[in-house]
């Protein structure tokens, strides 16, 4: 990987490069690091639904909101509001 980047005139950061686990109905191992974070978005196993209604596990994006109960920015627009 890091010989690719080069090519692209990227570098790695090998702080925060990593292996993740991408755990899924077939992978179902416990392991260190399950998800990561780009451009405010978290990485990890969620449930998602498909067209035909069934739920499965998806390796997909969302918002984390830090610091509130609830992960959703309506609340942590309400929160704001309030203080």
């Amino acid at each position: 990987m890091e010989r690719r980047f080069a090519e692209c005139g990227l570098e790695l950061h090998p702080e925060k490069t990593k292996v993740v686990y991408r755990k899924d109905r077939d992978r179902t191992g416990d392991h260190p690091v399950t998800s990561f974070d780009v451009l405010g978005y978290t990485f990890r196993a969620r449930r998602s639904k498909n067209w035909k209604g069934k739920y499965f596990v998806n390796f997909s994006p969302g918002r984390e909101w830090e610091g509130h109960e609830s992960h959703s920015p309506r609340s942590a627009g309400m929160e704001a509001a309030v203080s």
